[in-house]
C-alpha cells in the first residue's frame, strides 16, 4: 500500500488529508461526550488547533513511513496545511458548528393555531410563569414572596371582591416588591383572523390593603426583540371585577406568544390579583 502512495499513482497529501480528518473526527467526538456544548470562538479555536495539530502529526507519522524525497521534503508544510484545509472543509460541511448552521439554534416548539375557545384559565399549567427573574412552579404555594400562580375550578369558600362566590378562577401574586410582576407565557400560536380575548379580572375579597395591580396582555412575535402591548389595565380594589377585551387583528397571521402578567405597582400588598375569564372568541 505504501509503494501505491510512493509511485505517484495518488498524491501522498491525499493520504495524509484522510489519516488527519479521520484522527480528527474521532477526538471531535471523543470531546462531543465529555463537553455539552462549545459554541462561537471556543469552538472555533478548539476546531482550528486540533486540525492543525493533527495535520502536523499525521504528516510527520507518514512521513517515517514513507521515504520522501527531497522535493516532497520541501512541501510538507503544504501537506500539512492542504490535508488540515481539506479535511475541515469536510468536517464542517457534515456537522457544522451551531454558529454556522442555522438549523442547530435554540428549539422552538411548533405554533398551535390560537383559536375561538381557547381558555387560558384551563390552559395555565401549560404556560411558562416567571416573575421576570427567576422562572416559578405552577400551581406555586400561596404567600411566596417570589410570587405565585395556582388555578381552582372548585373554590367553595373562595369570594370575589364583588362579594360573589368564585367558580372557577386564576390567582396571580406578584413578586413582594415595589412593581414585582408575575408572568405567565402561553403559546407559541399562530394567531388567526377575526379572533378577540376576553377577560374579567380584579381582586381577592378584602384585598383592602392593596394600592391596584395593572393587569397586562402582550404579543412576543418569534424572533423579534421587542413584545406588542395590547392591553394595560389598572385595577383597585373598588368591589367590582373588570370586563375587558383584547382584539387581536393587529397580529393575526403572526406566530409568536401571548403574555399575560401583572405589576404591583408602588407595592405588593395584598395584590390577589384574580383572572376569572381569560378566554378566545370570534370577533364578528
Amino acid at each position: 500500500m505504501i509503494r501505491y502512495f510512493t509511485s505517484g499513482r495518488l498524491p501522498i497529501d491525499v493520504l495524509i488529508s484522510f489519516c488527519s480528518g479521520a484522527i480528527f473526527l474521532i477526538l471531535d467526538f471523543l470531546l462531543a461526550l465529555f463537553v455539552d456544548r462549545w459554541t462561537g470562538p471556543l469552538l472555533l479555536v478548539w476546531r482550528v488547533t486540533l486540525a492543525l495539530a493533527v495535520g502536523c502529526l499525521a504528516t510527520l507519522a507518514i512521513s517515517r513511513l514513507v521515504s520522501l524525497n527531497a522535493n516532497l521534503k520541501r512541501f510538507k508544510l503544504g501537506f500539512q496545511a492542504g490535508g488540515a484545509i481539506v479535511m475541515m472543509t469536510i468536517v464542517y460541511l457534515v456537522n457544522p458548528p451551531p454558529f454556522l448552521d442555522p438549523t442547530d439554534s435554540p428549539h422552538t416548539p411548533e405554533s398551535t393555531l390560537l383559536q375561538p375557545g381557547y381558555d387560558f384559565l384551563q390552559q395555565a399549567s401549560t404556560a411558562q410563569w416567571s416573575n421576570g427573574s427567576i422562572s416559578l412552579t405552577f400551581p406555586g404555594q400561596q404567600n411566596d414572596a417570589e410570587g405565585y400562580v395556582y388555578y381552582t375550578d372548585f373554590a367553595p369558600n373562595a369570594v370575589l371582591e364583588n362579594g360573589k362566590p368564585a367558580q372557577a378562577f386564576l390567582s396571580t401574586h406578584p413578586e413582594w416588591v415595589p412593581h414585582g410582576t408575575i408572568e405567565g407565557k402561553y403559546g407559541p400560536f399562530l394567531i388567526s383572523h377575526n379572533i378577540r380575548i376576553i377577560y374579567q379580572v380584579g381582586l381577592g375579597y378584602g384585598a383592602i390593603g392593596s394600592h391596584g395591580v395593572a393587569f397586562r396582555v402582550e404579543f412576543e412575535e418569534i424572533n423579534q426583540p421587542d413584545r406588542i402591548l395590547l392591553l394595560r389595565q389598572v385595577a383597585t380594589y373598588n368591589e367590582k371585577m373588570t370586563d375587558f377585551m383584547v382584539d387581536l387583528d393587529q397580529i393575526a397571521g403572526k406566530e409568536g406568544y401571548i403574555n399575560l402578567s401583572v405589576d404591583a405597582l408602588d407595592d405588593a400588598d395584598q395584590d390577589w390579583a384574580i383572572w376569572t375569564i381569560a378566554k378566545v372568541v370570534r370577533s364578528h
